[in-house]
């Protein structure tokens, strides 16, 4: 799959959704969408530990499963 398919994917993801929609939340999960998808380096190491990444993460691995 197409790297802006699997991106307009996750950005549509219920769960993405939902982080994207908090504002604490939404620099972190976008900052994850950036590295998972475009390979962007995250600018805050400790997201990368947060909760909100791994869900993101879930929802990549859940899109990405079997490609």
């Amino acid at each position: 799959m197409a790297k802006e398919g699997i991106k307009q994917r996750l950005l549509a993801h219920p769960i993405v959704i939902r982080l994207l929609n908090n504002p604490n939340w939404e620099p972190a999960a976008r900052a994850a969408v950036a590295e998972l998808v475009d390979g962007k380096k995250c600018p805050v190491t400790s997201w990368r530990k947060s909760s909100t990444w791994q869900q993101v993460k879930m929802a990549f691995d859940e899109l990405t499963e079997g490609t």
